[in-house]
């Protein structure tokens, strides 16, 4: 796969042009693998970026999503060093580490990611196999294999990436069963690449005993399967490749869960889960499983905080805090196990309503500027991981690692990568 350059250009604009590739390229292979890759990825993409500000800003300038990303990188950016400043130097160290995931996350990057990945299929593929190939890698040797006996007994592995593995390896297995859905030439050959990596992935989903993955696994294969079934049948495609994609998806999931089947069990009936009502209590549920019994507390005590700074928020970063000082929740807890309660929580509902506006016009953009076969695909991947990220979001937090930045960094970029098309730039000059 070669990566073509524009012949005539000046030295200093082939400089920009060859420091923003080599930062696509660490970002997209230190993503899962490498957090110094990852990091230097995105500095090198978003200097050349400024450095091309007079290609970009033409690009830019008339989008209402890049507008929103200035809003919500802002209103995160003065959350966070407001918070840090005005709750002093005991919380400020946590407020500054846990605010910054927050702001990388949601920041300016994923555009300077989307303006290097141009739109070019070529340059999207790139970054998604090398995307693969880094948390294939992290996964195997992740993975304790002296523990092996252990985890085929029922042990659970979480391969070195804590709840994120499963996570992942969903979204990894949801791409392969799109690739080979919208394979056009020699499905076969794909098919013994990508058998052995759903094998990998199904086992990790398994292995790792996230019960949240498994119920937002649950609830999207099923529909993405019909889903190309349908599509494949409506567009008079040959059954072959619907027939690939419904086997590589509940095919392998079955056989694998059947091997598993003491696992899921074990997982499923580990504790016996009784709501009742209590009068005792301002909170109205009790449950004997301790970990479902944790996650409420949690959630009680977000929604006090919500109730008590519901406008703007306690700050960015500010969830370990208010976890320190909580009278109810566990002190070793660092976040709420509930992704939206604690963006409320930290941010308010200003923030939430920039969060909502930004992914929503970043779907919007990748629905109206994908049109060929290779972008279907890609926006049937792109809507399938953020489902997978959107349910497990209500029991974890993924945000605050490298790997969940890396994850939404990319996914959005993909979302808005066709601005950057030669073919939309073309077509906005010419409407202007």
């Amino acid at each position: 796969m070669t990566l073509d350059l524009p012949a005539a250009q000046p030295p200093s604009r082939r400089v920009t042009e060859r420091t923003g590739l080599a930062g696509l390229v660490l970002f997209a292979f230190g993503g899962f693998l490498n957090q110094g890759l990852f990091y230097s990825g995105l500095i090198l993409m978003l200097l050349a970026c400024l450095w091309q500000a007079v290609t970009f800003w033409p690009r830019v300038r008339h989008e209402p999503f890049f507008w929103v990303t200035l809003a919500l990188f802002g209103y995160v950016a003065t959350s966070w060093l407001t918070a840090a400043w005005h709750y002093g130097p005991e919380w400020r160290p946590g407020i500054l580490k846990y605010g910054a995931d927050l702001l990388i996350s949601t920041g300016i990057f994923s555009l300077a990611a989307a303006f290097w990945m141009r739109g070019d299929p070529r340059r999207i593929r790139l970054v998604l196999v090398l995307a693969l190939a880094s948390l294939t890698i992290n996964l195997i040797i992740g993975f304790d294999w002296s523990e092996l006996g252990a985890t085929l007994a029922g042990r659970r592995n979480h391969f070195g990436m804590g709840n994120g593995a499963p996570l992942y390896a969903a979204i990894g297995l949801t791409g392969i069963i799109v690739l080979l859905a919208h394979s056009r030439k020699r499905p076969e050959c794909l098919i013994a690449v990508a058998a052995p990596l759903a094998l990998l992935f199904s086992l990790v989903i398994f292995w790792s005993q996230t019960r949240a993955i498994w119920v937002a696994s649950a609830l999207v294969f099923p529909l993405l399967v019909l889903y190309l079934a349908w599509h494949h049948w409506r567009k008079g495609a040959s059954t072959r490749k619907v027939a690939i994609a419904t086997l590589a998806a509940a095919g392998i999931l079955v056989v694998i869960g059947a091997m598993n089947s003491d696992i899921i069990t074990k997982r499923l009936t580990q504790h016996e889960m009784r709501l009742s009502g209590t009068g005792d209590t301002s909170w109205p549920l009790q449950t004997t499983d301790n970990s479902t019994q944790l996650r409420l507390l949690m959630w009680q005590e977000a929604l006090i905080r919500i109730e008590e700074k519901p406008v703007i928020g306690w700050g960015a970063g500010s969830s370990s805090m208010l976890i320190q000082t909580s009278d109810v929740v566990p002190h070793r807890f660092r976040h709420f196990h509930n992704l939206y309660l604690q963006l409320l929580a930290e941010l308010g509902i200003i923030g939430m309503l920039l969060i909502t506006s930004w992914v929503t016009l970043a779907l919007k953009t990748a629905l109206e500027k994908t049109q060929n076969h290779f972008e279907g695909g890609l926006r049937t991947f792109i809507l399938s991981a953020m489902a997978l990220f959107a349910l497990s979001g209500i029991f974890m937090i993924r945000h605050d690692d490298e790997y969940g930045q890396f994850f939404l960094i990319l996914i959005i970029a993909l979302c808005v990568t066709g601005m950057f098309a030669p073919e939309n730039q073309a077509s906005k000059s010419g409407d202007q």
